[in-house]
């Protein structure tokens, strides 16, 4: 089966999800505290990852965009009006810890967005995501991320200009590009809060290279009970590439197909690893495990079947991910 790039990345965001997705609930505090109290009033400029520039004459306050996207910058201090995606707010583990009071969602479903909706946000700047065609591929004529043609991006391109990073090569390039332009959107990025989160994704890098020396494999998948198991390719997710950087060992996945490697249930043992990571928003780790070929991994067996979770390309949420993902390597058996 050929799955187109939009289709491949909406496995496992959430876009065909019908399982077990956490509720968040919308408590603790915004992130606004590191935006710069004094956002420049003279002319704002940002080119993306598609080398297109954007030019206004003030710096956007107002900001409506991708879940994934926005969330990353919100962590670094820029809050955003509004969102758009794969799934409401509420159920994203995203953003867990933000205050969603005053954020409005203008489509929970991937490619359906409701313009009218965004246009009364008044918004700015609209941002998202745009993952390359391949492995290592340029972006250019990409259709961009959570749009469903190119249709739809000429309409709302009218209602604010848009601007995309590159979800490709290493997270840690990826976290540098939302950093400059959350910074280029009001972020203080040396307040004591932004500091912090820095220097815990630094400590977090250290603490999973050490807990990678276990030497335990690791597979990450997205299981959806009618098609099968969603592997995915370690070199081509941003994150799992970074943590394959830091010393995070992954089978060799066949590369035939973009980003995935799709497994019928019958074939479910193709890739024997120490630990499983399944996404939230595909079938989770109990409902897996009724599946007898999935039973039989050696990971499903000696219970180490974790949470794959889907966090924002920031320093802090990235901090908090790695630190999990050391547990599970330094707490796991060797059972391959």
């Amino acid at each position: 089966m050929t799955v187109s790039p939009v289709r491949r990345r909406s496995f496992l965001l959430g876009g065909l999800a019908t399982a077990a997705v956490l509720a968040v609930p919308a408590c603790g505090s915004s992130a606004s505290d590191d935006a710069s109290g004094a956002v420049a009033d003279g002319p704002w400029s940002f080119t993306d990852d598609r080398g297109e520039t954007v030019e206004l004459d003030t710096t956007p306050r107002r900001i409506v965009g991708l879940g994934d996207a926005v969330a990353a910058l919100w962590d670094f201090g820029v809050e955003p009006v509004g969102t758009f995606g794969v799934l409401s707010i509420q159920d994203d583990e995203q953003f867990t810890g933000f205050d969603l009071e005053g954020v409005t969602e203008v489509g929970t479903t991937y490619g359906e967005i409701d313009a009218e909706k965004l246009a009364a946000l008044k918004p700015d700047l609209i941002v998202t995501h745009v993952y390359p065609e391949e492995l290592g591929g340029s972006v250019e004529g990409v259709l961009l991320y959570g749009f469903k043609d190119e249709k739809q991006i000429e309409t709302l391109s009218k209602i604010a200009p848009i601007v995309a990073i590159e979800m490709g090569g290493s997270a840690k390039d990826v976290v540098v590009r939302n950093s400059e332009l959350a910074e280029s959107l009001g972020a203080d990025l040396a307040s004591e809060s932004n500091a912090e989160k820095k220097k815990a994704f630094d400590e977090a890098a250290t603490t999973l290279t050490e807990a990678s020396r276990s030497g335990l494999s690791v597979l990450a998948l997205a299981g959806y009970e009618s098609e099968g198991l969603y592997v995915a390719q370690s070199a081509a997710d941003p994150n799992l590439a970074y943590f394959a950087d830091l010393g995070v060992v992954y089978p060799d996945v066949d590369d035939s197909e973009y980003y995935w490697d799709l497994l019928s249930w019958e074939n479910a043992d193709t890739y024997q690893t120490d630990i499983v990571l399944y996404s939230l928003r595909a079938m989770d780790g109990d409902a897996l495990q009724q599946q007898p070929t999935f039973a039989e991994l050696p990971a499903a067996r000696a219970g180490q079947v974790h949470a794959w979770k889907y966090e924002p390309l920031s320093w802090g949420k990235q901090a908090a991910w790695m630190t999990t993902l050391a547990g599970y390597l330094t707490d796991d058996q060797k059972v391959t």
